[in-house]
């Protein structure tokens, strides 16, 4: 039996705001480029960034940096990447910096944080990445749109 510290959990890794950030893999459904011209407003929606479709479904596109407080990305863009999650039944994509890559963290390296968005941090060549949870983002998400709505 392999020893706990020998197991591993991966993560897709990506950067927001110059900070490195990740989601656990196995919440991660795709990862698409998307033009600006793709996205359809959503007017007076909060944290979206509107609305896509891919493969023919309509899928909420979620600003994180609106959800977390982070400075807003410059607009004079060709070219969006996009994480697509998964969380139960629900399904959106959320903006980033740049696509990433898979990395695989020893689980006795993953440390622990209180942050409800941000559930754990690990060790990337040196630098903190710090993990998102999807189940806790797209709750955040729902609430600052309640919030906004009324």
């Amino acid at each position: 039996m392999a020893d706990l510290a020998e197991k591993k959990e991966k993560f897709y890794v990506f950067c927001i705001s110059g900070e490195l950030y990740g989601v656990q893999l196995d919440s991660v459904c795709e990862l698409v480029q998307i033009r600006p011209c793709d996205i359809t407003d959503v007017p007076g929606a909060s944290v979206l960034s509107g609305l896509i479709t891919l493969h023919g479904a309509v899928i909420p596109l979620l600003n994180p940096r609106m959800i977390m407080g982070l400075s807003a990305q410059d607009c004079d863009i060709e070219s969006i990447p996009v994480v697509v999650c998964k969380n139960s039944d629900d399904v959106a994509g959320f903006t980033t910096d740049t696509l990433g890559a898979v990395e695989a963290c020893k689980i006795d390296d993953v440390k622990s944080n209180s942050n409800t968005i941000i559930s754990r941090i690990i060790q990337i060549d040196n630098r903190p990445a710090k993990i998102i949870s999807v189940p806790e983002l797209f709750a955040a998400a729902t609430a600052l749109e309640n919030r906004a709505a009324g």
